[in-house]
């Protein structure tokens, strides 16, 4: 049975008139918007600090990723529990839940703000998304980095790798010729 926390039909999201919305990511249990002038809004459930507002708490209505406000953010993925931007400027920055190392940082550490991620080579991002415990980048060159976990091999990293691939990894053969 389905309760008031569900709705069938499409409901308008209030309050929003004053910004052009021109991205939408959704996670597990939370969402995020992206305007036209490259400003990050999340809400919902802040439980693996998937918001990026510094907290764990829940957002009822979208608030802006204060920590963004100085770049000009251009795309936006969810995760299960993590979330990943890249600006203008070519940065890439994760936050969330990073105990299967998706977040790109180096480390398996949670974040509840935005972190840089390691510095790629490949100049800024054209595709970004994020997956259940992995985040996967094509970069300006057409080469393809991958971080999380490489369970079933699902990152192409190979086996022998382990669960876990913490550092982005330049997966071999991926660019265009």
């Amino acid at each position: 049975a389905r309760g008031p926390a569900a709705t069938a039909s499409w409901q308008n999201i209030e309050g929003l008139e004053p910004v052009t919305i021109t991205r939408v990511a959704c996670g597990d249990m939370f969402a995020a918007i992206l305007t036209n002038r490259g400003i990050l809004m999340t809400f919902g459930s802040g439980v693996h600090g998937t918001l990026g507002h510094g907290s764990y708490d829940d957002i009822i209505k979208p608030r802006i990723v204060d920590a963004l406000m100085t770049q000009s953010v251009e795309m936006v993925s969810c995760g299960t529990s993590h979330m990943a931007a890249s600006t203008a400027g070519g940065e890439v920055f994760t936050w969330g839940d990073g105990s299967h190392g998706c977040l790109g940082t180096g480390h398996y550490d949670t974040s509840t703000r935005p972190c840089p991620a390691k510095q790629l080579s490949g100049g800024r991002p054209r595709v970004l998304h994020c997956g259940v415990d992995c985040t996967l980048l094509v970069d300006a060159s057409g080469q393809l980095y991958a971080c999380g976990s490489n369970r079933c091999n699902k990152l192409a990293l190979g086996a022998g790798t382990g669960a876990q691939a913490v550092h982005n990894r330049l997966l071999e053969g991926t660019a265009e010729t």
